[in-house]
C-alpha cells in the first residue's frame, strides 16, 4: 500500500495523469468510457475488443522478472506492441 500525504496516496497516479491516460487508451480503440448511471461525477472504463487482444501480450510483460524491466522494455518487446497508435496526435 502506497504511503498517504495530505489524503493523496504517494506513488500513485493523480486524477490528470489518470485522465491523459484514459483519453490515449480510448483514442487508440483500447478501451470506451461511459457516463456512469448512478455518479454523474465518474464514468465507467471498458476495455474494448482491441483492448481484449493486448491483454496476454500485457499479461507477459508484467510478469517478467523485475531485473529486465529496470533498463526498460526489450527491443523485441516495444516492437510486439502497437506503440504507435498511443503516441499523442
Amino acid at each position: 500500500m502506497a504511503a498517504q500525504e495530505d489524503g493523496v496516496a504517494i506513488g500513485e497516479p493523480g486524477a490528470a495523469t489518470m485522465t491523459r491516460t484514459v483519453q490515449r487508451l480510448e483514442r487508440a480503440g483500447f478501451v470506451r468510457r461511459t457516463p456512469s448511471p448512478t455518479d454523474r461525477r465518474a464514468v465507467i472504463v471498458e476495455s474494448t475488443p482491441a483492448g481484449h487482444a493486448l491483454r496476454s501480450q500485457v499479461e507477459r510483460i508484467w510478469q517478467a522478472p523485475p531485473h529486465s524491466s529496470m533498463n526498460g522494455p526489450s527491443p523485441p518487446t516495444i516492437a510486439s506492441l502497437p506503440m504507435q497508435s498511443l503516441t499523442r496526435r
